[in-house]
């Protein structure tokens, strides 16, 4: 109980708070966002489908990657409608709300150097961790006599004793504790680019000094409600119709026949868009948002 009880010290609770309110509270704002998204999601799905077939069109796979890219402008779209609104900075309720702006400008340039740099960084680590697991693999390999590569595809975990195994964990347990800091120490980069109408990415790097657990945990408390959610949906969609919305894969049988119409898929994918922005991307928006003026606050007495 007592480590239950320092889990909770460690959860922005208001934050959390404010990130479950605004979708009751901007709800008209919210559905508009994730409908705008889900139009555009509902074609790259369908698209996606379409390429996924034993038979696929020579259109469907550049449509597929044009209508992603045009998601991903509309998630931009509505999330920085949706940090004006929560920051104070609305220009409309509507609608109106949902524009190409310099803020959206300056949030999508963010953005894409924040996942440069979360690819440029957590690619060369996990590089370093395929050399150090490949470097234990051979020591396996060496131990258990095996001193010629070996044909076709050999699982590398095989050749670990326990000696390797306890390495491994650790390596990995560390790869993937130093990806988590790294993603919260970029996590206010958004609320802050459109807070100080500024590209904020290493600049909004001091915001997260000494709250990198209460980010992480706060995330994750904010995060669970809504990927369980989604979860549910998709497991009632196999249940339906044989197919997760999630993944075009799911489309097809063992044998790679088509279970579903590329219609029936991009169908299913429509109110999965709009739940994935209206429970997942809203209330983390709102998060970050209050994490984001939270700190602030904090810096600008420190100031």
């Amino acid at each position: 109980m007592r480590v239950n009880w320092r889990v909770m010290a460690l959860i922005d609770l208001s934050a959390l708070r404010a990130a479950f309110r605004f979708p009751v509270q901007h709800a008209r704002l919210v559905l508009l966002g994730a409908g705008l998204y889900a139009a555009v999601f509902f074609f790259q799905s369908y698209f996606t489908a379409a390429a996924t077939g034993a038979e696929t069109p020579g259109y469907a796979a550049p449509l597929a990657f044009t209508f992603a890219l045009a998601a991903f402008i509309a998630f931009i779209v509505a999330l920085a409608a949706w940090l004006r609104a929560d920051l104070g900075h609305a220009l409309g309720s509507g609608l109106d709300a949902f524009r190409f702006s310099d803020d959206e400008r300056r949030l999508l340039w963010g953005v894409v150097l924040v996942l440069i740099l979360l690819f440029t960084v957590m690619g060369t680590a996990l590089l370093m961790l395929a050399f150090m697991l490949g470097a234990l693999a051979i020591l396996g390999a060496q131990r258990s006599g095996l001193m010629e590569p070996p044909e076709g595809f050999i699982n590398i975990f095989e050749l670990f004793a326990l000696g390797e195994w306890i390495v491994a964990i650790v390596l990995i347990a560390a790869f993937a504790g130093f990806n988590i800091w790294f993603f919260a120490r970029l996590a206010l980069a958004a609320p802050a680019t459109i807070a100080r109408s500024q590209v904020q990415v290493l600049a909004a790097w001091p915001l997260s000094d000494g709250r990198v657990s209460r980010i992480v945990l706060t995330t994750l408390a904010a995060t669970l409600p809504g990927l369980a959610i989604l979860v549910a949906f998709n497991m009632i969609c196999a249940a339906l119709f044989g197919v997760y919305p999630a993944s075009s894969l799911s489309m097809t049988d063992a044998q790679g026949s088509v279970t579903v119409s590329d219609w029936s898929f991009a169908a299913l994918s429509l109110p999965y868009g709009v739940l994935k922005m209206a429970v997942l991307a809203a209330p983390l928006t709102a998060l970050f948002s209050a994490l984001y003026r939270r700190a602030g606050g904090a810096a600008t007495k420190a100031g």
